[in-house]
């Protein structure tokens, strides 16, 4: 047997085990085409793993018999199986079919369990609702949570209980969806029977639905004595009843309703003068159309394909792609083609893992990222510092921990502003990466969201697209974090709060000290900003009493108000306008004539008749 010991917790795997796993096919490639399809099988020979605890301080292996708890943590049906998975180009895992037992191929512990387990879809919830109605396997878990922690076994006992009873309920009442607690009466009288099991409260509950229901908000002092007169854990959890029912109070209270949106003839900041002058050498997005489909007989020009190369990685997919199909390859230059080819074989790696990336589902997709991620930011470097510089043929991992200075490494990254308030500012600096911000800033998400934020991988894929975001201008910085704090094209500074946040706490246990980052510092030298320190609104630190997130969410507002210069230049590569909002509204060729054709003739003809009748 074998055992796996933390603290005053063991756990005992029983002896004659056997977990194989085998890799049916794969394919690992820049290309990342394909799937791999994996088998993972396990035999337990019926026994099941068990829990040990004992009393804080001591050890299962030094403790008595009588002072150890244990329970077997896996129900019969669990302990032989074998789950198909297959591993899409992008990380994710998807359970295809499981056999728990050599007997029984299909119930409740089929491959949709496993699947609920990894990748918690609209299926997945059905499932989960299927196994908390499942006595045992709710009963096992109890078992395993009070060996844990007793207090937590009582909390999840009562929740547990209240759940099924209140699906009792539910179920006698014919309640099977939202809409059949409607009308208010209804509602009432299901309140009543889950807070007394009777309808002895039906009268207190139907004023406060129906407070709520006129627009005049929720009562709190109402609805708190009528939780007081039916919880009897009421005065014990006083506190936290208090918050939740204020809670549900803002919710449910009327509120001002805003006021008309007027709209204005507002220029897209691409065409506001403050920044259209810093874009003047970058070519717009109407005359790299105009431009591919001009004289299509005639190559394209030296200087078009180079500025066209230029901002590419600036362009989206589908602009990539049109101008690949546009014109024929011989129309480019030759290394002019070759970058934006390569740039749209990463866009579209990447336009895969910005739809699926993030918990259980994706476990293997750091694994993945790191084959083409190694090489493109190994490539963008060696274009900005040359062949020649220190370290740049060095391997993905041996250049990522030589780069703990980053202003040493990289002396002629620019890091001035691009503020449109800037008066000696003169043209934006674009990045020379064949990565661009919305590339990097996904990535960057993709890492932050992974549930292997210790794994090497993982930490060696966030120290490259580091090093790549140092090496480039401020202003490719600046950019990468207004595409994380713009979700749908809208800022929002909660977001870009929350990924700050992550971002400060990256994880580099798998780094010598020499080599780890001071996130903070990091930080400052791209944007110019103070960053807050976690440790300084800790308890003992000298801003204490102040809340940490309201410190980063004012960076993020600014970040996002420093970045308006990138949004703009969005707009002027990606983006072309036909039509002003002074323009006139077209009218039907048709109607402008004032002579309708004889089927409209006929038509309102009969509408008329129709009318009349």
């Amino acid at each position: 047997k074998y055992t796996v010991g933390l603290g005053h917790r063991r756990l005992i795997v029983p002896s004659g085990t056997a977990i194989i796993a085998t890799i049916v096919e794969s394919v690992v490639g820049m290309d990342l085409d394909g799937v791999s399809m994996c088998e993972l099988s396990w035999d337990l020979q019926g026994a099941s793993p068990v829990l040990q605890t004992t009393d804080v301080g001591t050890t299962p292996e030094s403790a008595d018999h009588e002072e150890k708890k244990s329970v077997e943590i896996l129900l019969k049906a669990l302990r032989q199986g074998r789950l198909n998975l297959n591993v899409s180009q992008v990380g994710g895992v998807h359970i295809t079919s499981a056999q728990t037992t050599r007997s029984l191929k299909t119930g409740l512990f089929d491959w949709k369990f496993f699947n609920a387990i990894v990748s918690p879809d609209a299926e997945a919830l059905n499932k989960v609702a299927e196994l908390l109605d499942h006595r045992p396997t709710v009963g096992k878990i109890l078992e395993v949570v009070r060996v844990l922690n007793e207090e937590m076994y009582k909390i999840a006992d009562y929740a547990v209980k209240s759940m099924w009873r209140a699906k009792d309920i539910l179920n006698a009442e014919g309640v099977s969806d939202p809409k059949h607690v409607i009308p208010g009466e209804k509602m009432s009288r299901l309140v009543s029977l889950l807070l007394s099991n009777d309808l002895s409260q039906f009268d207190s509950s139907l004023k406060i639905v129906q407070r709520v229901t006129s627009g005049e908000g929720l009562d709190v002092q109402a609805i708190k004595d009528l939780l007081r007169h039916n919880l009897d854990s009421y005065e014990e959890h006083a506190p936290e009843i208090d918050r939740v029912v204020r809670w549900a109070a803002l919710m449910l209270n009327p509120i001002e309703p805003p006021a008309n949106y007027v709209e204005t003839n507002v220029k897209p900041l691409s065409e506001v003068e403050a920044y259209s002058r810093l874009f003047r050498n970058i070519l717009p997005a109407r005359s790299i159309y105009a431009g591919v489909g001009r004289d299509k007989q005639v190559p394209l020009s030296v200087k078009f394909s180079s500025g066209v190369s230029r901002v590419a990685p600036y362009l989206s997919l589908k602009q990539i792609k049109f101008l690949l199909e546009e014109r024929k390859e011989t129309d480019w230059q030759v290394k002019d083609l070759r970058r934006i080819k390569y740039i749209s074989s990463i866009k579209k790696k990447v336009h895969d893992i910005s739809e699926s990336y993030g918990g259980l589902s994706f476990l293997p997709q750091s694994f993945l990222v790191s084959v083409f991620l190694g090489e493109a930011t190994r490539t963008s470097l060696k274009a900005r510092t040359g062949n020649g510089r220190r370290g740049s043929m060095l391997s993905p991992a041996g250049r990522v921990a030589s780069k703990n200075d980053f202003h040493a490494a990289f002396p002629e990254a620019s890091f001035a502003s691009h503020s449109a308030d800037d008066d000696h500012e003169e043209e934006y600096e674009l990045g020379d990466s064949l990565l661009g911000p919305s590339d990097v800033a996904i990535l960057l998400q993709a890492g932050l969201t992974s549930p292997l934020k210790g794994s090497t991988v993982v930490q060696l894929n966030q120290r490259m697209l580091l090093d790549l975001i140092a090496s480039q201008p401020r202003s490719f910085a600046v950019a990468v974090l207004a595409e994380i704090g713009t979700p749908g094209g809208h800022g929002s500074a909660r977001v870009l709060a929350g990924a700050l946040m992550a971002l400060l706490e990256t994880n580099q246990e798998s780094f010598a000290d020499k080599h780890k980052l001071d996130m903070c510092v990091l930080l400052e030298s791209w944007l110019g900003l103070a960053i807050p320190r976690r440790d300084h609104y800790m308890a003992g630190g000298r801003w204490a009493r102040q809340s940490y997130y309201d410190a980063i969410f004012r960076v993020a507002n600014n970040i996002l108000e420093d970045a308006r210069s990138y949004m703009a230049l969005k707009g002027h590569v990606q983006r072309t306008r036909e039509h002003v909002e002074t323009d006139p509204v077209p009218e039907s060729a048709l109607l402008a004539s004032g002579s309708p054709s004889q089927p409209l003739g006929d038509a309102a003809a009969k509408a008329n008749e129709l009318i009349t009748e």
